[in-house]
């Protein structure tokens, strides 16, 4: 059962989206689909036990310990733990109601994976097939190994989604937030400095820049990995640790790091071929596909980063979420090969949630177990 659960969640999550048969905007078909298989995910995160998870037993250890101490030495003892203050105040919160530790699962768990719904409903062309990129891309897994960081990556994707509406103010609002809960959010506030683009040829021509500015940042890297302590000092504690060593090129890297460059260039090439889709869409939908490729292309860079120096691995995961997105966006253009399209797209992935697994039952304690 403690493997079984996880398979048993993904067929419910396909299931629920046969017999809804959820397409095109019909609005509540995607409500009702989202709805419950957002809470079939609430309910696994919820009410595991806290065995489930990398970080889970050590999340439940600063819970106990910022429920014992004053509101004024909160913050003080947040940096003690090398922890943010908002997820300090979050714990605080939760503790003047109940010392039950679940309850922080739960809390954590439902706004996390609301989040993510809500993400999911605004910018999909296909929540059925995002909600099953969100299972087989080990998000949802993401949500119970690191809670912290997979709340503060569902913060950045609201955020996003206001960027794409050009509302600056609560993108800020949102990713200053985010930085509360995981300081490695702050960075994103850089993305208001990606042009919105309106061709492709200039979209083209900012990966290259991009690709330059990524090989002259590795060729200095220890310089420019300085010059990021000095914004967020707290990981310096990390220098001399395994977090910060150079950890090389593993299979799973190689195979990660090929896939993402082929969608890259599968992505490409459909935008080079494919005017006449081009022409039916407003500007502003074009730009918000044009930022998801480049916001993809940071994150392929971010992979090829993380194998230098570990801590940025799961900085990735900031960036793959987009996949979520723009995946859906993509195998929409497949007519005449659909089912070929969608028939390999399908087996890659549940290969790669095989794999997720496989590896995490071996490293993040993913075997799992209700708490009751």
């Amino acid at each position: 059962m403690e493997k079984n659960i996880y398979i048993i969640n993904l067929v419910l999550s396909l299931f629920w989206g046969w017999i809804f048969l959820v397409k095109g905007s019909l609005k509540r078909k995607k409500i009702i689909y989202l709805t419950i298989v957002f809470l079939q995910m609430f309910f696994l995160a919820g009410f595991r036990s806290i065995n489930v998870g990398y970080d889970t037993e050590q999340y439940v250890n600063y819970f106990y310990i910022l429920s014992n101490t004053d509101f004024s030495q909160l913050f003080q003892q947040a940096s003690t733990l090398y922890i943010e203050p908002g997820y300090a105040i979050m714990n605080k919160i939760i503790a003047l109601f109940t010392s039950d530790y679940q309850w922080l699962l739960i809390i954590m768990s439902f706004v996390t994976l609301l989040g993510y719904a809500i993400f999911i409903y605004r910018c999909s062309d296909n929540v059925y097939l995002s909600v099953f990129l969100f299972i087989t891309l080990g998000f949802f897994y993401f949500t119970m190994r690191v809670m912290r960081q997979a709340l503060a990556i569902m913060l950045i994707c609201n955020a996003i989604y206001y960027l794409y509406k050009n509302k600056k103010t609560p993108f800020v609002i949102l990713v200053l937030f985010a930085s509360t809960i995981h300081s490695s959010a702050i960075f994103f506030l850089l993305l208001l400095l990606i042009p919105k683009l309106n061709s492709l040829e200039k979209l083209e021509k900012f990966l290259v820049i991009i690709t330059v500015i990524f090989v002259i940042g590795t060729i200095n890297f220890n310089v420019l990995f300085e010059k990021i302590l000095l914004i967020v000092p707290k990981y310096s504690v990390y220098a001399s640790k395994y977090d910060f060593a150079y950890r090389g090129w593993g299979t799973s890297d190689i195979m990660i790091f090929i896939t993402q460059i082929l969608f890259l260039f599968l992505v490409l090439y459909m935008l080079n071929n494919n005017k006449k889709y081009f022409s039916k869409i407003s500007l502003e939908e074009r730009k918000q596909i044009y930022f998801n490729v480049i916001y993809f292309f940071l994150g392929i860079g971010t992979l090829y980063l993380s194998t230098k120096i570990v801590l940025l691995d799961r900085m990735n995961f900031y960036f793959q979420i987009i996949l979520v997105i723009l995946i859906p966006k993509v195998f929409s253009e497949f007519k005449k090969w659909w089912f070929f399209a969608y028939s390999a797209l399908f087996g890659c992935l549940l290969a790669y949630n095989s794999f997720l697994l496989e590896e995490g039952f071996k490293i993040s304690k993913m075997l799992y177990e209700f708490c009751f």
